[in-house]
């Protein structure tokens, strides 16, 4: 949306040259930093360290649950076996 304002404006005052682009790509730059990235994980860009951390210990979870129950079910047809 700022990108299409900003091509309006400059090419309504016959700002097409390299300068403006340059210009306008280091206000979106500042822009993005300023306001701590701009984007989240669900759109590509880097989400909070607390979420990542929060995901990650989720996965964990996930994965340790998993694996104890595969534990138990291969322990359970190693004694039927015998």
């Amino acid at each position: 949306m700022i990108l299409l304002a900003l091509t309006l404006y400059g090419f309504g005052l016959g700002l097409g040259s390299i300068a403006f682009w340059v210009a306008a790509a280091a206000v979106l730059f500042g822009a993005r930093r300023r306001s701590g990235g701009g984007s989240s994980a669900t759109t590509g860009g880097a989400a909070r360290p607390d979420a990542t951390y929060r995901a990650y210990r989720a996965r964990r979870d996930r994965m340790d649950r998993w694996e104890r129950r595969y534990r138990r079910e291969r322990q359970g047809v190693s004694r039927h076996r015998d």
